[in-house]
């Protein structure tokens, strides 16, 4: 009898200690799960753009000499750096490799107003003029959103227009008073650096300098019988320029999810 009095006592204890423990509000166990990030919204510098900027210029014309092409005597000649200005046009495109990283192409022309002289002891002068300069680049750039600093290089290509007076004295076939002409053409490279600014959308603002090194060439003025030579030709650019750009623009980044 004892026995089954505490066994029913046991019982009774495990199916009320069972009760309570279903009774009591167990808090389910929390994780904690950080929302997801997306990256912030950058500007897309991908696109077609044209523009036109206006420029500072220096120009040299390195190692010139002139002989004289009846005799091959060499006469003393010495030309400076002339400044000057100038302004053109350029169109390119861009391509936005990466968030940070942009590659693209650039072809653009300059007219310039450089113009240097020179005397020599035959009573001559000879004027050397820069009319224009045209370069090709590649420009490789990076970004910070609406900044980019970008490297460029590639070739470059221009006219220049040489004329020859004589002032006093005969030279040959050419006496007092008569002036000599020619065209000659330069080809060659070009590497520079800049900052460009996108301002809004599609408009961008842009400082850059732009070293070109043109080959040398000769020429001889016909009735002189001078020859002028050239080793080479530098042209160095300051430019400040403005872009339409056509595509890119603002890109809208996703916003951050709420729990």
């Amino acid at each position: 009898m004892l026995d089954r009095l505490l066994l029913a006592g046991v019982v009774s204890s495990v199916i009320g200690g069972a009760a309570v423990a279903a009774d009591i509000d167990v808090a389910p166990q929390s994780s904690y799960y950080p929302a997801a990030v997306t990256p912030a919204p950058y500007y897309d510098w991908t696109g077609i753009y044209v523009g036109g900027n206006i420029a500072g210029a220096w120009v040299a014309q390195n190692g010139i000499s002139v002989t004289d092409s009846v005799t091959g005597g060499l006469l003393a000649a010495g030309q400076g750096p002339s400044l000057g200005f100038g302004g053109g046009g350029q169109l390119g495109a861009n391509w936005q490799w990466s968030r940070s990283f942009v590659i693209g192409i650039e072809g653009d022309i300059d007219a310039l107003s450089n113009k240097s002289s020179f005397s020599l002891a035959d009573g001559s002068t000879q004027t050397d003029k820069t009319p224009f300069i045209s370069t090709v680049r590649a420009r490789v750039g990076l970004t910070a959103d609406r900044f980019m600093w970008y490297g460029t290089f590639g070739g470059a290509w221009s006219e220049d227009q040489v004329s020859r007076s004589q002032n006093s004295g005969t030279v040959n076939g050419a006496g007092p008073g008569t002036v000599e002409s020619a065209n000659r053409s330069s080809m060659g490279w070009a590497v520079g650096t800049g900052l460009e600014y996108a301002f809004a959308s599609n408009w961008t603002v842009r400082l850059e300098y732009l070293y070109a090194h043109l080959d040398g060439e000769g020429y001889t003025f016909p009735l002189s019988q001078r020859t002028t030579e050239t080793s080479a030709e530098i042209v160095n650019q300051v430019r400040a320029g403005v872009s339409f750009k056509f595509g890119g623009g603002d890109t809208v980044g996703a916003v951050r999810a709420r729990d």
